[in-house]
């Protein structure tokens, strides 16, 4: 019986991780294609009206503000996977 709690538990514990992995990842996904959405845009602008572009001006703002969100959403799954880790190892 206890066996079974054990292997349910681990079970448990491995597929957090993996969720933990899998949204690292999506997130990842997520800013490179912001960058190259960006880079496109400063690479096709004029270079003398580029600070008139309100919505170029937006997208770099608010894609700041999600990399900062994902950079804690990060440093918060890596602490849980750190004791995830932990867990599986007793």
């Amino acid at each position: 019986m206890l066996s079974l709690a054990v292997s349910i538990e681990k079970y448990e514990l491995e597929a957090e991780r993996n969720k933990l992995i899998e949204s690292n990842a999506q997130n990842e996904l997520k800013l490179v294609e912001k960058e190259n959405d960006i880079l496109t845009d400063l690479k096709t602008s004029n270079p003398e009206t580029i600070l008139d572009h309100d919505d170029l001006i937006d997208k770099l703002y608010n894609t700041k503000e999600e990399a900062n969100r994902i950079k804690k959403d990060q440093e918060t799954a890596r602490e849980r996977e750190e004791k995830i880790k932990i867990e599986r190892n007793k």
